[in-house]
């Protein structure tokens, strides 16, 4: 049997983690406004590159250390479990292969970025194909951002739940359950 989690320590895991996705997709949010804008403003590319790596090199990691951390310790301690609760597993795989990506593929794109619209530099690459630099830094925020709005939404919602007879009593997932108490 898997081990509990008091109820303060469980609402203080569910915290970490709420707080710790949605600022993941923030920062999502925000990669693409800056991508959006350093494609609209050649101008302020480089400003805007630059911005983008310092957050990534920031944020990326922890916040997504901390959103995985705080959900598998929900998964392995708190009320959702690994096969059961396929939303939670969809979330975590999402998570745990989002990460890798971002680090190892979207914050070298940023890096090019910066020495691409460094002063005195040849930005000619920077957009000459759909997987140079520019576009990646608006393409990838705006996927990431529509993949953590869906782990919302799966957090929110927690479809493919298994029936269960928790400690709601039998049934409480059924759809045409009659509840014995309304009379």
């Amino acid at each position: 049997m898997a081990p509990t989690l008091s109820r303060r320590t469980r609402r203080i895991a569910l915290l970490t983690h709420l707080v710790s996705s949605m600022s993941w997709l923030g920062l999502d949010l925000v990669l693409l406004a800056l991508g959006v804008h350093a494609a609209a403003d050649p101008a302020e590319r480089h400003a805007s590159y630059l911005v983008v790596v310092l957050l990534l090199d920031t944020l990326l990691v922890p916040l997504s250390l901390a959103s995985i951390g705080s959900g598998l310790l929900l998964m392995r301690a708190g009320p959702w479990r690994f096969r059961r609760d396929r939303w939670a597993t969809v979330k975590l795989v999402a998570s745990v292969v989002a990460l890798p990506l971002a680090w190892f593929a979207l914050r070298p794109r940023a890096a090019q970025a910066v020495a691409s619209t460094a002063p005195g530099a040849d930005p000619g690459p920077l957009f000459a194909t759909l997987y140079a630099p520019g576009p990646t830094l608006v393409i990838a925020p705006a996927v990431a951002c529509a993949l953590y709005l869906a782990a919302a939404a799966l957090g929110v919602y927690k479809p493919w739940r298994a029936p269960t007879s928790g400690r709601h009593g039998p049934g409480r997932f059924r759809s045409n359950a009659v509840d014995s108490r309304s009379g």
